[in-house]
């Protein structure tokens, strides 16, 4: 069971800032959605977006140890998404 929280603390470490930190406030802290764009200073559907890819990028960090536990996709395995907006502008 240490394991599996190391593990998973790991992923959620490797999360950009703003997505771990949404991700936190969310499922560890229960914000909601609305309380989370208020305390980052956001809109309501920039929460959305950032925790939906937040959560895609922990399920493929997570499918790399635990593939058994991946929902099996049409498209094949999960993979990483854009990893936030600091990112995209990069390119």
């Amino acid at each position: 069971m240490n394991e599996t929280r190391a593990i998973v603390r790991k992923a959620v470490a490797s999360l950009p800032e703003k997505q771990r930190t949404m991700l936190v406030l969310n499922k560890f802290e229960g914000r909601s959605y609305r309380e989370i764009a208020e305390i980052m200073d956001v809109s309501l559907a920039s929460v959305e977006s950032c925790l939906h890819r937040a959560k895609l990028n922990l399920e493929a960090e997570l499918a790399l140890r635990f593939p058994e536990l991946v929902r099996d996709r049409k498209f094949g395995p999960a993979t990483r998404v854009q990893r936030d907006e600091d990112e995209q502008a990069k390119t």
